[in-house]
């Protein structure tokens, strides 16, 4: 999201999305969301108030990236290992 105010660009940077923007953003769909959270490679929080049975899933989308990152690194290592 960008915001103009007069000469000077402000970008925000969101740092929670749902499922919708996950997907968008990086392209993760809904099962391995489900199993990276499950596994606790990345973040997550359910918006559920008061006694509510069910809420609104939100991804940390920082951690998503970090655990991207770490995965890449890990494949690059072990494609040069084995050459």
């Amino acid at each position: 999201m960008c915001y103009r105010l007069g000469m000077a660009k402000l970008t925000i940077t969101q740092e929670w999305g749902d499922e919708k923007r996950v997907c968008a953003e990086v392209g993760i769909t809904r099962t391995p969301l489900y199993n990276l959270r499950k596994a606790n490679a990345i973040r997550s929080l359910s918006l559920k108030i008061g006694g509510a049975k069910y809420g609104k899933r939100l991804y940390h989308l920082p951690s998503i990236r970090e655990f991207l990152a770490k995965l890449e690194r890990e494949q690059l290592e072990g494609e040069r290992a084995a050459k």
